[in-house]
């Protein structure tokens, strides 16, 4: 599979005060795109074809809606990155000599425009830092160039479109149904695999996983090739991971499926390209450079083996375990202990030992073990589905292997101030219901009693004493998790709408 050949459509709305591009500028894009000149409202159109959408450059602010007079603009113009469009915002004039250049411009189009748009290209440094801080752009979207120099602007945007906007669509098998997703990137496949495929499942978390690629490039063993997958992000995470991580393979799925199905994506577009050994991890892991390298050296010393996992620690305390393997029993319905928690991780015994289970955060494993293990549960969406896999695995005669050896932190976002994240409490109750259901000899109505008893006690507590005007909305979350996890109810639920009625509720 190799990307299209055929130039793709840029389409240039023109700057009223202008009434277009400036020559050199639009001569230079011309090398690389089909550029014609449209309205906004036309550009946004999606094509009824199967082709990509184009890449809209906006030559201005001025002719975007007043306050209040948006219509269904934002929306419109996040669909239209959602299905692969690309923007671009260049307005040279726009500089910090103007006291609010945005004055006469709707906030909320402004707010997505500056979100969702690949490259935003200001006139000076003063503007770009303006940006940064009053309206939280990231500062490696935006390009400062003067409008004087026509040609080095174009360059500038050409590069940084061409490389993000390479996509080809593909289909990818699902539990339930095929889907089409995009390959953005580095070409697919690649001619001469790695020995290790590398996959990173992104979702709003564009930093997290720069940063874990970083510490991925400082390894000192290289041979590997790095899957992004991007669920679905509702801003231009897929743009910007081909473009800031141009080693990479992108893969770009049209919905967010959760843990199970994303990463299964990957490991469904990659079979039969060769990979040894695959290496599943969260974006907010930071892997040490000796980390691959230890890894393939036990796999090649312990041929029987093929599930190993590391020890985990939090960023907020690397020196103590958070988790090191995981054991569970069916006590109270289910028990899960995280093995050696809150030990000095340096001061573990050295051998490798077999958990239950390890977590879904960091697994490495041989490809050829899918064969017999199969992929991962994607009933879940999350939680709980690396659970039910490795524990079948490990009954199919492939255990998890921890090596204590090797040590990654874990930069965790499910609890900030002293608050669950609403996707984590909601997802890992119906979860832990789910799995009871779908696990022989595991009773789901006594994990239910158990998790009243501890877990859910607990976080209300805490939410009591932190934010206890949100104790509400939470209970409401939970009872809504329950009811879920009863039904079966699988995927991803709008849990905006969920706090929104329960808001409506309270007032």
């Amino acid at each position: 599979m190799v990307a299209d050949e055929k130039k793709r459509a840029l389409v240039h709305v023109p700057d009223p005060r202008k009434g277009g591009l400036p020559e050199p500028v639009l001569k230079a894009l011309s090398k690389s795109f089909d550029c014609r000149a449209g309205t906004l409202t036309d550009a946004l159109t999606l094509p009824d074809d199967g082709s990509a959408p184009p890449v809209v450059l906006l030559h201005h602010v001025d002719g975007l809606p007043s306050p209040g007079a948006a219509g269904d603009l934002p929306q419109r113009l996040r669909r239209f990155v959602r299905a692969g469009g690309v923007l671009v915002w260049s307005d040279p004039h726009i500089t910090a000599d103007v006291p609010y250049p945005f004055r006469s411009t709707d906030e909320t189009t402004l707010r997505e425009l500056t979100g969702l748009a690949l490259v935003l290209h200001v006139g000076d440094e003063a503007m770009k830092v303006r940006l940064v801080s009053e309206k939280a752009v990231s500062p490696h979207k935006i390009i400062v160039q003067p409008a004087s120099e026509p040609g080095a602007l174009a360059a500038a945007i050409a590069r940084r479109v061409e490389i993000a906007s390479r996509s080809t669509p593909v289909e990818i098998a699902f539990e339930d149904e095929p889907r089409q997703a995009l390959l953005c990137g580095r070409p697919f496949p690649p001619s001469a695999p790695g020995r290790t495929a590398i996959l990173i499942l992104n979702y709003c978390s564009l930093q997290d996983t720069v940063r874990l690629v970083a510490s991925l490039e400082a390894s000192g063993d290289q041979d590997f090739d790095i899957y992004l997958i991007d669920n679905a992000s509702p801003d231009t995470s897929r743009h910007e991971l081909a473009a800031r991580v141009p080693r990479a393979h992108v893969i770009s799925l049209p919905e967010n499926l959760g843990y199970a199905a994303g990463n299964n994506a990957a490991m469904r577009l990659i079979d039969g390209t060769g990979y040894e050994f695959l290496w599943i991890l969260n974006p907010d892991i930071v892997a040490p450079p000796d980390a691959l390298e230890k890894f393939v050296a036990a796999a090649g010393a312990h041929p029987e083996w093929s599930i190993f996992g590391p020890v985990i620690s939090r960023s907020s305390n690397p020196s103590r375990v958070a988790s090191a393997g995981c054991s569970i029993s069916k006590e109270n319905g289910v028990s899960i202990t995280q093995v050696n928690a809150r030990a000095y991780a340096a001061k573990l015994p050295p051998a490798p030992y077999r958990a239950d289970f390890i977590t879904g955060a960091a697994i490495f494993l041989r490809r050829s073990a899918l064969a017999e293990i199969g992929h991962l549960p994607e009933r879940y969406f999350l939680y709980f589905e690396e659970t039910q896999w490795l524990l079948e695995a490990a009954q199919k005669g492939h255990p998890s292997i921890v090596l204590p050896t090797i040590k990654l932190v874990h930069h965790q976002k499910s609890h900030v101030g002293g608050l669950p994240a609403p996707y984590y409490l909601y997802y890992f109750m119906r979860s832990a219901l789910l799995f009871g259901h779908a696990m022989e000899g595991y009773d789901a109505d006594a994990i239910l009693d158990n998790l009243r008893d501890g877990f859910l006690q607990n976080w209300f507590t805490r939410i009591s004493e932190n934010a206890p005007d949100k104790l509400t909305f939470y209970k409401g979350l939970v009872d809504q998790a329950i009811a879920d996890g009863k039904a079966g109810r699988s995927g991803r639920v709008d849990l905006e709408a969920i706090e929104q009625v329960a808001k409506r509720k309270e007032s």
